[in-house]
């Protein structure tokens, strides 16, 4: 019975039959149950959780034994079913608590994964890996406990500022691996490129995620959509940020593009992110837009939620309002570090150091960077950069600039450049300033980026788009792309009174009079998408939220 369930109408009616046709007599119980629990299955592949849910329910609770590899296979689907369709995450993970120590430990099985995975959602990662740890260590684990553990704990210790820990737990199984599901595989796979891009191997890491082409067609794991969101983030940092865009666009239009725990506001948000650093800020916000429609869909994960306002932070600093964007990426970067994940932490304060040259972190989290820096890698020079920015220091941020380079990163390293052009003028060194600045514009001729928006403007006021409120440009993003004002207000939850207000001000402060000129105000505004880069208008516009994954 453990194993594909066939997806089909007439598969679910004929368990329906069978369920309701079997005698009720005690020695019929253990057949109608066993089918009851097929039947459970069949109701979550066809994204029927509730009724799932129900039968699942019955059947476990009966009192009626099964064997025990179907327990347990029914255990792991009505625990993953509750906690990430039916958003009862904490009961499920009582569920699953209560069935290990039911069933022992010895003889839990996959049980273990479905433990490490749920305390990763609720942002445990500590216990994720002390659980995984213990599970590793019972005698000879066996491929179905080591698939569904090995891969997590690895994530985990990545994210906790030791990736070179998850490197070698995956090497630890990679000769067992070979017999592991195909989607075990590429999710150890992508875990494994992960930590090596974060030890500071970005080429390596993207050519090895560049194997991964399809996604998980059940309703599991979705391996390789998470595979391909790191290949997007490896291609931004890379400098291919119209690459992450098209295949971020092929993600979500895909009907095969599931969410466990991956949100899918996440690849959404991450579009947002990539548009912003192409250059298409208008696209970009109304993404972002969708992103926040999207939020609440779904069972809330920290991690996916940290990730989110990542790229939220971003959008707002590439629109202009840098002071609120570094704002709220301390904000996370203290959140993050407060839980543990050294990687996201360290990620947002340096964002937030890039937009105030430092000043949003001066002397006020040096346990993180010391954290950071002991994680090594491409972290390592996160932190370094930081402090380098906080303290105006050019030679630190020239080989700042140098590591990022050799390691592939050559936005970033060209920013760095620039910044130590800066900081070396700023200290009437001139000469060294003008060979940083020859750095930085050779490094830009290797990507496909321009500098950012911060660093264009050299010194000189923000932007006039941060007078637009955030909600503004969202009201604005949206009437240029010709949604009329019921619409905006469908989609953004406000009456159509206040939207008309919104417009209003927008019309006054771009200094415009009609509703055909706010596509090019808010492109004078915000910027327009470079030559070559303009995009079509994103298809979600004009769907609900259902129809994006």
């Amino acid at each position: 019975m453990p194993g594909p369930v066939p997806d089909s109408a007439d598969y679910g009616k004929e368990l329906r039959r069978l369920v309701t046709r079997v005698p009720r007599s005690p020695e019929h119980a253990q057949q109608r149950v066993r089918a009851a629990l097929l039947l459970g299955r069949v109701l979550v592949g066809r994204s029927r959780p509730a009724e799932a849910e129900t039968v699942l329910a019955a059947a476990l609770d009966s009192g009626v034994a099964v064997p025990l590899t179907e327990h347990i296979s029914a255990v792991h689907t009505r625990v993953t079913n509750m906690a990430w369709s039916l958003r009862r995450i904490e009961e499920a993970s009582d569920l699953l608590d209560r069935t290990i120590a039911a069933v022992g430990a010895e003889r839990a099985g996959v049980l273990h994964g479905t433990r490490v995975m749920i305390a990763v959602t609720l942002d445990r990662l500590h216990e994720a890996v002390a659980l995984g740890d213990r599970a590793l260590d019972m005698d000879s684990p066996d491929i179905g406990l080591a698939q569904a553990v090995v891969p997590t704990v690895a994530f985990a210790r990545a994210e906790l500022g030791d990736p070179a820990g998850g490197l070698e737990l995956l090497d630890r199984y990679q000769e067992a691996s070979d017999d592991w599901d195909t989607e075990a595989l590429l999710l150890a796979n992508s875990v494994s490129a992960r930590c090596t891009s974060l030890l500071g191997h970005l080429r390596p890491a993207a050519a090895a995620l560049d194997s991964v082409h399809r996604y998980d067609p059940g309703h599991g794991r979705p391996v390789l959509l998470q595979a391909l969101l790191d290949r997007c983030r490896l291609l931004r940092m890379l400098g291919q940020p119209q690459q992450a865009v098209a295949l971020l666009r092929g993600a979500i239009a895909s009907e095969t593009a599931h969410a466990y725990p991956v949100a899918s506001a996440w690849p959404l948000a991450q579009l947002a992110g990539a548009l912003a650093e192409s250059g298409n800020h208008a696209e970009a916000l109304r993404t972002l837009v969708e992103v926040r429609s999207m939020r609440g869909e779904v069972v809330a994960s920290p991690i996916t939620e940290d990730e989110i306002d990542y790229e939220n932070a971003l959008l707002i600093a590439h629109t202009g309002d840098h002071s609120a964007a570094a704002a709220q990426a301390v904000t996370l970067a203290e959140r993050a570090a407060a839980a543990g994940r050294t990687v996201r932490a360290a990620t947002a304060l340096l964002l937030a150091a890039r937009l105030t040259e430092g000043a949003a972190v001066r002397y006020q989290h040096q346990a993180l960077l010391r954290a950071a820096r002991a994680t090594g890698g491409l972290i390592a020079v996160f932190a370094d950069y930081t402090e380098a920015l906080t303290d105006g220091d050019g030679a630190t941020l020239t080989e700042a600039s140098r590591r990022l380079a050799d390691m592939g990163a050559l936005p970033l390293a060209s920013e760095a450049a620039a910044q130590a052009a800066r900081a070396y003028r700023a200290s009437g060194q001139f000469g060294k300033s003008r060979k940083s600045l020859a750095a930085c514009q050779e490094l830009l001729r290797g990507c496909s980026t321009m500098l950012p928006p911060w660093l264009e403007e050299d010194g000189r006021h923000e932007r006039d788009s941060a007078s637009l409120t955030p909600r503004e440009q969202e009201v604005a993003a949206l009437a240029a792309a010709g949604m009329s004002n019921r619409d905006i207000a469908g989609r953004l939850v406000v009456s159509v009174r206040t939207v008309e207000n919104h417009l209003h001000r927008i019309y006054h402060k771009l200094g415009i009079t009609a509703r055909n000129e706010l596509k090019r105000g808010l492109e004078k505004l915000i910027g327009r998408p470079r030559d070559g880069e303009r995009m079509p208008s994103l298809r979600l516009l004009g769907a609900t939220s259902e129809h994006v994954a």
